[in-house]
């Protein structure tokens, strides 16, 4: 697993040392350490005669070389060299028989901590060299940790990321190998900061680091992004590997995480970005991955996502309608239209249904049956059922004078009879309104009476017991059970269009809505038969006495305007 880094451990100026003397004279090795024995501090000394020597010293990881410029046929910059290729990174003191201009620049430029003539050294000397080299190095080592690393975690930050990410995708365009990059983000961790305090959620914090670490390989890069934000790139990995981590970082977090606090339950969501040569940027593989958690959210909590654009187009237009749903229902964008309800025997209107549009944008264009289930989803019935109650019940008036006595069917959702709200402001309204109870028909579904039947019932109840009649949409199908023509408050069945599309062309459909009609005249109940758009239709429903008919044939859903024209021609 990858190395939780600590910031680098400082040792004061006074704690000994490890020092590795590198020299092929052993009497300079040996005034070395007279004076290092004389300076009153009990170094721990290695000791190397040539380049191969002082290269296997380095594994005993010595603070402080000091190092001889002449080294047989070598020189300083061969050991220096090499500790560059290997990534060895130490103060390095320069010592040399000979005071030369020449060797001191080019130990500057090669970033010698110091650099000292051997007649020049003694123990003050040397000591003082020895400290400061040090101090600098670890003040060094401190900004570097700073500019890399997350100080709370001790993961990569997202500068050492972005620079690992685009070594990786340098890799794979050249080696036309693939990898992957995961964005993390932790559920719910604002909640959890916000009531139990920033100390414990960034303990939190420190265990989801420790357990992401434990389940990616040694070579793969964790980060931390900042705040609950985590990313991993996995090099040289293929995508049923990379799906099987993400599985396994999910799981990873089902344990309760044990803080001081208490314990704490959390989960992460993570999108997967498969990458390879194909990728224009590092840019483009972080933002598709960013993209993908965005699809994971969306979807829930505790669970990943892999980028896809097909499915992030679909998400994104949701996201759209969700947003732009929200907007039309605070500022009460949407619309009506009305489609007329006409009597089979004698084509008098009897009624008008009144039909929700989408605003009216060129982008996005909806129908009920998309945007309904948005609006459910989102919380928002009531409001907006409220919006269309007021709208509707404004334009009663101009109904009844094209159509006087017509009634006016509301269709509400079985979400908005979860309380008494919507009921409660139809009756306010109707009072307020000073109208006729009578004229509206409230149509309801039979879903309503499989997920809340008795509060239902009441409510229903309730709205007939001062007039208002109740119509059972969509008769037929679904979770349809003739019990309900006998046990439900109801007044009017609306027969669904589908019962219509194979009359009276087939004997069977034709027997079977002659038969529901029959009945529920029996039941004195009043039939209206939904989606006629043909004379031989029009003529079956009068001839098996169905009371009203709604289709395009007898009119389409129309606005205000279009009814004037329906009903008294071009002004």
């Amino acid at each position: 697993m990858p190395t939780l880094l600590q910031a680098p451990a400082v040792k004061t100026p006074d704690q000994n040392l490890k020092l590795l003397l590198v020299d092929d004279d052993d009497e300079d090795l040996y005034f070395l350490k007279r004076l290092l024995k004389q300076s009153g501090r009990s170094h721990d000394v290695l000791e190397a005669r040539n380049v191969d020597q002082a290269v296997e010293q380095l594994q005993h990881q010595p603070d402080i070389v000091l190092l001889d410029f002449y080294l047989g046929h070598q020189t300083a910059f061969d050991l220096l060299q090499r500790m560059q290729k290997s990534g060895c990174q130490l103060p390095v003191i320069l010592l040399t028989g000979h005071d030369d201009a020449e060797i001191d620049q080019l130990a500057l430029n090669k970033g010698i901590a110091d650099y000292l003539p051997k007649r020049i050294v003694n123990t003050a000397i040397l000591d003082r060299s020895i400290r400061y080299a040090h101090r600098d190095f670890q003040r060094l080592q401190q900004l570097e940790y700073l500019a890399h690393y997350d100080t709370l975690t001790g993961l990569c930050n997202r500068r050492l990321f972005m620079d690992r990410l685009q070594h990786a995708y340098e890799n794979a365009r050249r080696q036309n190998r693939t990898g992957a990059l995961l964005y993390i983000d932790v559920d719910g961790f604002k909640q959890i900061n916000d009531e139990l305090g920033h100390a414990t959620g960034d303990e939190l914090l420190k265990v989801v680091a420790e357990r992401m670490s434990l389940i990616v390989r040694s070579a793969d890069t964790v980060a931390r992004f900042g705040g609950d934000e985590f990313v991993i790139l996995l090099e040289n990995i293929g995508a049923p590997e990379a799906h099987r981590v993400a599985q396994k970082l999910l799981y990873s977090m089902e344990k309760p995480v044990q803080l001081r606090s208490g314990s704490v339950q959390c989960s992460l969501s993570i999108g997967l970005c498969g990458f390879s040569a194909e990728y224009g940027s590092p840019d483009e593989i972080l933002s598709s991955a960013d993209r993908a958690l965005y699809q994971a959210k969306l979807i829930g909590k505790h669970t990943y996502c892999s980028f896809n654009q097909r499915l992030m187009e679909s998400l994104s237009r949701q996201s759209l309608i969700e947003r732009l749903a929200q907007q039309a229902v605070d500022s009460g964008d949407f619309f009506l239209h009305y489609q007329p309800r006409t009597s089979s025997q004698h084509n008098n209107v009897m009624g008008f249904e009144a039909l929700a549009r989408w605003p009216r944008r060129d982008d996005v264009q909806l129908t009920p049956g998309d945007f309904i289930p948005v609006l459910e989803a989102l919380g928002l019935m009531d409001r907006f059922t409220q919006w269309v109650i007021d709208k509707a019940l404004t334009d009663l008036p101009r109904l009844r004078h094209w159509a006087p006595g017509c009634v006016l069917s509301l269709n509400v959702s079985s979400s908005s009879f979860a309380s008494d709200s919507v009921k409660d402001y139809l009756l306010q309204k109707l009072q307020q309104l000073q109208i006729d109870p009578a004229s509206i028909e409230v149509e309801v579904t039979e879903s309503l009476f499989i997920e809340r039947p008795d509060s239902a019932v009441r409510i229903l109840n309730e709205l007939r017991a001062v007039g208002v009649r109740v119509a059972l949409d969509d008769f037929g199908t679904g979770y349809s059970s003739l019990s309900y023509l006998n046990q439900l408050p109801i007044d009017t069945i609306k027969l669904d269009r589908q019962f219509l599309e194979q009359v009276p062309a087939v004997p069977r459909s034709t027997l079977l809505v002659a038969a529901i009609v029959e009945l529920a005249c029996n039941l004195q109940l009043n039939v209206v038969a939904e989606g006629v758009e043909h004379e031989p239709q029009k003529a079956f429903l009068q001839s098996c006495g169905c009371h009203e008919m709604q289709g395009y044939l007898t009119g389409r859903p129309m606005s205000l305007d279009q009814l004037q024209m329906f009903f008294t021609g071009p002004v």
